[in-house]
């Protein structure tokens, strides 16, 4: 699949990942990839940035880690659908958890899926040309 960087070029992202040596690999081809890049390093941090920046930034997606300290991913997307802000956006769930996640149904219409580390950058692509759907 080859990567279509005019689309992807044309997205604000909220990437919000816990381990810090996974966060700077992922945020530098995420860099590469989008227009905007705003990197949190937990939920907590990510729920804050969102509040803080989302008139500037307009997100389109956001890619978080399940597994976090302070909020997890999962807590994170229930709190921004609790409080109206979900609404214009998608999210992709990233793990190194083996074992299926199973998600709150209340979100589940703004999950685009789940990718399992470490993966190719062209299945995460081809699960982000979904928005276009």
């Amino acid at each position: 699949m080859a990567i279509n960087q005019g689309f992807l070029g044309q997205l604000s992202i909220l990437y919000v990942e816990d381990d810090e040596r996974i966060r700077e690999s992922f945020t530098s081809i995420f860099f590469k990839l989008f227009k905007n890049v705003t990197v949190a390093i937990d939920g907590e941090d990510g729920l804050e940035k969102y509040t803080e920046l989302r008139e500037e930034k307009q997100f389109d997606i956001i890619i978080s880690d399940i597994n976090m300290p302070n909020l997890n991913g999962d807590e994170f997307i229930e709190i921004l659908k609790d409080t109206g802000k979900l609404d214009d956006l998608d999210v992709v769930f990233i793990t190194s958890t083996s074992k299926k996640q199973s998600h709150m149904s209340s979100v589940s219409e703004h999950i685009l899926g789940i990718i399992y580390k470490p993966f190719k950058v062209d299945t995460f692509v081809g699960l982000l040309a979904k928005i276009k759907e």
